[in-house]
C-alpha cells in the first residue's frame, strides 16, 4: 500500500479493492466507480454544497419522507427555520469537513451525519463562536459513533494546521481505555502508520493512554475518569457512550468553559441508568424541551433517535427512527434476528439490550422499576365521604430533614389505605420543607411549585409543620375506621408516633426500613397494582416517585424500592407500600383465594 494510503475503516486486509467499508453507520457505502465513463454527462446544475444535503436532509424528516420520530422532527423543523432566518452560517467550513471525510478518509458521510456536523461547524453566533456548545447524539448501536467521533477529531486538528495553528486539543473520553483507543486505532488505520503528518502512542495497554500528534494538534483518547476530564482546556471534547458515565460529564463540562468556542460532541445510545448520572441531566432537559415543541437552552442541541411511544418494538416499521442507517449498514432481516433472540426471549436483560442498543429508547420498567402503564391502569378518582366507616390503614414515609433546621431533604408523604371488601382504595397528601423552593427544585430534579399550585403538595417554612399532619389524619379518622398508623421508628419519627398513640389511640406498626420489611411490602403493592386490586386517586407526585424507584435486590431475594444514585425522591410510593403492607400482615383483606367469590381475584 502506498504511504499515506489507508484503507476504508472496517475493511479487512484480504477484502479486494473497491470493497465497501463494514460496520460504519455514519457513512454511505463507497459509490462504485461508472464502467463506462464517457457515458456519464456532466451536470450543468449547480453543485451541492453539504448545506444542501443537511437541508434536504431535514425537508425529508419534516415532509415524512424520511422516517423519524417526534423529537427529531421538532429539531428538524426548528434547523428550517433558523436556516430560513438567514445569519451566520458557514457553508465553506462544512464543505470542508465533508469533504475531509470523503477525500482524506474515504468516508461519504450520510444526511442524517452530515446534518448533525452543521449544526456543530457551520451554524455561527453573531461574534463568529460556534452556536452549538454541546451536541448529543443518542442513536442505535452501529450507527458509525465512533467513525463520525474520530474523522470528526482528525479534521479538528488538520484544520487548526491549515490555518496555521499549533496546539489544538482535542480530548476524546469514553467508557473504558480500549473503546478510547479505539479513535486512534481508526485515524491511524485511515492515514497509514507510516503517513509522515501523524505520530501514534500508547493504546496497546488498558493503562496507557491513546495519543495522536499532529503538527495542528493532539487528540488525547483516555478513560472516562473525573481525572482525565480535569485540568485539560480542549478544543473539541468528544464523550463516547456518555449515558454511562458518572461525574466524567460534569467535569468535562467544567473544563470547556476554559476555551473560547469550544465544543463537546456526546454520542451514545440510552442505558437503563442514564437518569442517575449526570448525562440524564442534559437528555432530559433536550426531551422536555422537545416534546414541548420548544428550543433547548442556548448552546445545547440534540439528535435523539429511536421510536416514539406509540411505536411497536416488533415493527419493522418503527426501527429506521432508531437506526437512521437502516437498509445501508445493517438489515431488516438482522434486525429481525436481534427480535427473535432478545426480545421474545422473555428475559428482562435482553429486553433492555434490544430496547436500548437497537431501539435506542429508555422506558421506566428497563431500570427495574415499575412500568407506569400499571399505575395509569390503576387510576380512578373517589370519595372519601364514600369509605366512611371502612377500615384503613395510613403510612407516614417522613423527610429525612427539617425537624429542627435547615432545608427538608425529601418529601413527607401521608397515604391512606382502605379496604372496600373487594380492593384497596389509596390515595395521599405530601408536604415540603425549605425557604427556597425554587433550589430545591433543581436538587430534587421534581417540579415542586408546580405541585403547590395544583395543591397536591403542602409547603412549609424551612421545618414541616407536623400539627399539620395532625389535623389531617384526625380528618380521616373521623371518616374512616382507622386500625393502624405505619411509620419508620427511626429519628424523631418515633417519638412523634408515640405521642400520637397515648394522645389519640391510633395503633402504631413499625415499619423499619430494611430489606424484610421494605422488600415484601414492595412485592405486596406491586402484585396488587399488576392485578388492578387498588385503586389510586390521580396523583402526579405518586406517579414521578414511581418513575424515580429503582430496585435493590436484597440477600432474601426480595427486592427494596431505592432511589438510587437519583437525587429525586420515592417516600410517596414508600408510604404507599407501608400502609399496603401493614393491610396485608394485619389480615385487614378478609377476601382470600379460597373465598366463594374468589373467581373475581385478578392474578
Amino acid at each position: 500500500m502506498a504511504k499515506g494510503q489507508g484503507r476504508a475503516r472496517g475493511q479487512n486486509q484480504d477484502d479486494p479493492p473497491g470493497m465497501p467499508p463494514r460496520g460504519s453507520g455514519a457513512a454511505k457505502h463507497r459509490r462504485p466507480e461508472p464502467s463506462n465513463k464517457s457515458a456519464v454527462r456532466p451536470s450543468r446544475k449547480k453543485p451541492t454544497s453539504a448545506l444542501d444535503i443537511a437541508d434536504a436532509y431535514a425537508k425529508a424528516v419534516l415532509d415524512g419522507t424520511q422516517p423519524a420520530n417526534r423529537r427529531l422532527k421538532v429539531l428538524c423543523g426548528q434547523y428550517r427555520a433558523q436556516r430560513e432566518r438567514g445569519g451566520p452560517w458557514d457553508a465553506d467550513r462544512l464543505d470542508r469537513l465533508v469533504a475531509y471525510a470523503r477525500d482524506r478518509c474515504r468516508w461519504e458521510l450520510m444526511p442524517w451525519a452530515v446534518m448533525a456536523f452543521a449544526l456543530m461547524v457551520a451554524w455561527r453566533d453573531e461574534v463568529g463562536d460556534p452556536a452549538v456548545r454541546v451536541m448529543v447524539i443518542q442513536v442505535a448501536r452501529g450507527a458509525g459513533k465512533t467513525s463520525m467521533a474520530s474523522i470528526f477529531a482528525a479534521w479538528t486538528v488538520e484544520e487548526a494546521a491549515r490555518a496555521g495553528r499549533k496546539n489544538c486539543e482535542v480530548v476524546v473520553l469514553a467508557t473504558q481505555m480500549e473503546k478510547a483507543a479505539l479513535v486512534q486505532k481508526l485515524i491511524k488505520d485511515t492515514f497509514g502508520a507510516e503517513d509522515p503528518e501523524w505520530e501514534f502512542y500508547g493504546g496497546n495497554m488498558s493503562t496507557v493512554g491513546a495519543l495522536c500528534v499532529h503538527p495542528g494538534g493532539s487528540i488525547k483518547c483516555r478513560p472516562s475518569t473525573v481525572k482525565n476530564a480535569d485540568g485539560i482546556t480542549p478544543q473539541r471534547l468528544i464523550c463516547d457512550e456518555a449515558a454511562r458515565m458518572d461525574e466524567t460529564v460534569s467535569r468535562a463540562l467544567s473544563s470547556m468553559s476554559k476555551v473560547r468556542g469550544s465544543q463537546m460532541l456526546v454520542v451514545t445510545t440510552p442505558d437503563a441508568e442514564q437518569f442517575q448520572n449526570p448525562y440524564g441531566s442534559i437528555i432530559r432537559q433536550l426531551e422536555k424541551a422537545y416534546d414541548a415543541g420548544e428550543r433547548p437552552t442556548d448552546g445545547l442541541c440534540g439528535m435523539i433517535f429511536g421510536i416514539d411511544s406509540g411505536d411497536s418494538p416488533d415493527d419493522p416499521g418503527a426501527w429506521a427512527k432508531a437506526h437512521p442507517g437502516l437498509g445501508v449498514h445493517t438489515t431488516v432481516a438482522q434486525y429481525e434476528f436481534q427480535k427473535r433472540t432478545l426480545l421474545d426471549s422473555g428475559n428482562p436483560r435482553d429486553r433492555e439490550e434490544f430496547f436500548t442498543q437497537q431501539l435506542a429508547t429508555f422506558t421506566d420498567d428497563l431500570a427495574g422499576a415499575f412500568p407506569l402503564a400499571l399505575l395509569d391502569a390503576c387510576v380512578a378518582d373517589w370519595n372519601l365521604a364514600d369509605v366512611r366507616g371502612l377500615p384503613g390503614v395510613i403510612g407516614v414515609d417522613f423527610s429525612q430533614g427539617g425537624w429542627a433546621s435547615g432545608s427538608q431533604c425529601d418529601l413527607t408523604s401521608l397515604n391512606l389505605a382502605v379496604w372496600d371488601g373487594q380492593r384497596v382504595l389509596s390515595r395521599s397528601w405530601h408536604y415540603w420543607a425549605g425557604n427556597d423552593i425554587a433550589s430545591d427544585e433543581q436538587r430534587s430534579h421534581q417540579p415542586l411549585r408546580e405541585w403547590r399550585d395544583l395543591g397536591r403538595l403542602t409547603v412549609f417554612g424551612n421545618t414541616v409543620d407536623y400539627s399539620v399532619l395532625e389535623r389531617q389524619i384526625e380528618a380521616i379518622a373521623q371518616t374512616v375506621q382507622l386500625k393502624h398508623l405505619v411509620a419508620d421508628p427511626a429519628g424523631k419519627a418515633s417519638a412523634w408516633c408515640e405521642s400520637m398513640e397515648r394522645k389519640h389511640g391510633w395503633s402504631w406498626s413499625r415499619a423499619p426500613q430494611n430489606v424484610v420489611f421494605m422488600g415484601s411490602a414492595w412485592a405486596i403493592w406491586a402484585d396488587m397494582v399488576r392485578g388492578k386490586r387498588i385503586q389510586f386517586q390521580t396523583d402526579p407526585v405518586l406517579r414521578l416517585n414511581l418513575a424515580h424507584c429503582r430496585l435493590r435486590p436484597g440477600d432474601t431475594g426480595l427486592h427494596v424500592p431505592s432511589k438510587g444514585r437519583s437525587a429525586s425522591n420515592i417516600d410517596a410510593v414508600t408510604a404507599c407500600c407501608m400502609a399496603v403492607k401493614v393491610m396485608h400482615d394485619r389480615e385487614m383483606m378478609v377476601e382470600t383465594m379460597y373465598s366463594a367469590d374468589a373467581s373475581r381475584i385478578a392474578f
